[in-house]
């Protein structure tokens, strides 16, 4: 099963519903094809199968198959707080994220998806409060060409290192939008808690709210000024966790 499961995804790389009905369909595996894939492969993977594999997004709605990484795997049944942006970021949100980072990241691992704007801006901050400690989750494959920095960590990042980056399509696309609001889902699922300092009022930001009810995540947020283009106000009037008070 889980070499028909690691076919599968190889593939279809990583679309879980063309890999779900091939499972379904028990079709064979061609084992020609998948020696071809697997030299393809540059990463490391677990199936849902593993023993490695989380729990808690075993229990997710379309938990990933199988999961393809570099860095130390065992990282990822840490306890995991999520940073979600979806916006550009400014001195004061880069502030309250370094005070949110000091306190709730002390034994914990933080996760970040790289898809984010301003990624680049957002792991500066998460390394100079915790050095290292880091989840990537990337939402269209294990290279990043696009930014040299990032590929440089992911390329020395191996099974002792504090970092690890994740996903669930083996073989990079370009950017997309719909996988990167389906690979969220994996974030909301083994996520402690989720910090969103700026949340723009976008059907992106919806859908990933949505994952974080259906996975029963805790949300976090801060009061914004009144600015009717971000959600943060409203997060905590249906009940997000408003922590601004309690850091500064």
């Amino acid at each position: 099963m889980k070499e028909m499961m690691l076919y599968y995804s190889l593939l279809h790389n990583g679309d879980w519903n063309k890999i779900k009905d091939s499972l379904v369909s028990s079709l064979d595996v061609d084992k020609l094809e998948l020696n071809k894939l697997l030299k393809k492969l540059d990463a490391n993977y677990i199936t849902i199968l593993d023993k490695e594999y989380p729990e808690l997004l075993k229990k997710s709605i379309k938990p990933p198959f199988v999961i393809f990484y570099k860095g130390n795997i065992d990282n990822l049944n840490k306890n995991i707080y999520s940073l979600y942006f979806n916006s550009i970021i400014d001195l004061k949100d880069k502030n309250d994220t370094r005070n949110y980072l000091k306190k709730r990241f002390v034994d914990s691992y933080s996760m970040i998806a790289l898809n984010y704007r301003n990624v680049t801006e957002i792991i500066k901050i998460h390394k100079k409060v915790l050095e290292d400690k880091v989840v990537l989750l990337s939402t269209s494959g294990l290279k990043y060409n696009r930014i040299s920095s990032i590929e440089s960590m992911i390329d020395k990042m191996d099974k002792d290192s504090n970092n690890l980056i994740i996903t669930e399509i083996p073989f990079s696309i370009g950017s997309n939008s719909n996988t990167y609001v389906n690979s969220l889902r994996i974030m909301s699922s083994i996520s402690k808690e989720v910090f969103m300092p700026k949340v723009l009022k976008n059907i992106e930001s919806y859908k990933f709210l949505c994952h974080c009810i259906d996975n029963d995540t805790k949300i976090s947020t801060i009061k914004n000024d009144n600015n009717n283009m971000i959600a943060n106000n409203f997060l905590i009037s249906q009940g997000a966790k408003d922590i601004k008070r309690k850091l500064n």
